[in-house]
Parts: C-alpha cells; sequence; structure tokens
C-alpha cells in the first residue's frame, strides 16, 4: 500500500488536495492540516475500497468539508458602531479592515460569536501611529470588538461562558495595500 506524504506530496491524489483546501480557504492552518489529514486517509480508502466504499466515502468527504467552515468564529450579527467621519481613513478603508478581523475571527475563533466591533476614530492616531513604527509599516489601524464566549471556552485560552468587551486588532498595511492583521488581545 502507497503511503500518502502530506509535506512531500507524493501519491497520486497529492494533485487533488490543493483543490480541496482552496474550496475552503476561510480554514485557520491547524484547521487545513486537519482537512489535508482526513482527504490523505480518504483518498487511500477510496483507492483500496470497494465501489461502495467509495461512493460512502465520497459523500462523507463533501459532508466533512461543508462542516468545517462552521467551525469556526460566527461573525453572522456584528453589530458595526457608526464613526465620525474620518480625516486619517477613508470608509472604504475602514470597512476592509473590518473585514480582515471578520475573516480572522471566523477562521480562528471557534466557539466564539463576534457581536460588536468598532473604529476608535482619529483621535487614537497616535496609537496607529505607535502600531505602525512597532511593525515597521506605513500605516496601523487599530478596532475594538466584543465578542461570547461559549462553554467551550473557545481554543482553550479564552474563558468558558463570558463576554470580551474592548478587545483590540492591530492592522498594518504598506503603500496603501491591503490590511494586514499583525496582533490582537487586551494591552
Amino acid at each position: 500500500m502507497r503511503e500518502f506524504d502530506i509535506a512531500n506530496g507524493s501519491g497520486a491524489q497529492s494533485a487533488l488536495l490543493p483543490f480541496v483546501l482552496q474550496a475552503v480557504p476561510q480554514l485557520g492552518r491547524y484547521k487545513a492540516d486537519a482537512a489535508a489529514c482526513y482527504f490523505a486517509f480518504v483518498t487511500q480508502l477510496l483507492m483500496f475500497g470497494g465501489c461502495a466504499m467509495k461512493s460512502l466515502l465520497c459523500m462523507l468527504l463533501a459532508l466533512c468539508l461543508l462542516a468545517l467552515p462552521a467551525c469556526g468564529g460566527n461573525v453572522q450579527n456584528v453589530e458595526l458602531a457608526e464613526w465620525a467621519p474620518s480625516e486619517l481613513y477613508t470608509d472604504e478603508e475602514i470597512e476592509a479592515a473590518v473585514s480582515v478581523v471578520k475573516n480572522y475571527f471566523r477562521a480562528e475563533f471557534s466557539g466564539c460569536t463576534l457581536t460588536h466591533i468598532r473604529y476608535p476614530g482619529d483621535e487614537a492616531a497616535a496609537e496607529f501611529e505607535e502600531w505602525a513604527a512597532q511593525y515597521e509599516a506605513d500605516e496601523a489601524i487599530v478596532l475594538y470588538s466584543s465578542f461570547d464566549v461559549d462553554a467551550s471556552g473557545g481554543d482553550g485560552s479564552l474563558n468558558p461562558n463570558s463576554t470580551y468587551t474592548n478587545w483590540k486588532w492591530v492592522l498594518i498595511r504598506n503603500d496603501g495595500g491591503r490590511w494586514q492583521h499583525k496582533t490582537h488581545g487586551y494591552g
């Protein structure tokens, strides 16, 4: 029996792996690794199983891939606080930063529900400059959020059944490009 080596990409089925992982781009790094391992296991069974087993495994694989994105954080009903007109960023630039936070939360905050995001206003410009300097970037923006944690405690690092408020998200960019998440938390 041929082994599937994910690190080296050996095996005939390795050509399909990028398509599987591309189909679920919102998965975090650990979930993507789990999906790759599961995919390797299922493809080994498909190669050596009978027709009925192949059909059953294909259906199971499809169900698992559809269910994996649901394992992330919930960003369905996030309240976005209104902000005063900014002289630093356009509304579109702030909304783009909010999207980065939502995508990161969805991918990495399993068992949590994002409830609120706010831009602190241009009054925080000095803080933006400090973060930009720390990360050697042209610009930085900070957003604040609130979120609820379910009984699982998220990934285990959060307090179960709790609410976090004023959770800071630091994003940077260079040359007016796309915002990139750099850090988050209190402090």
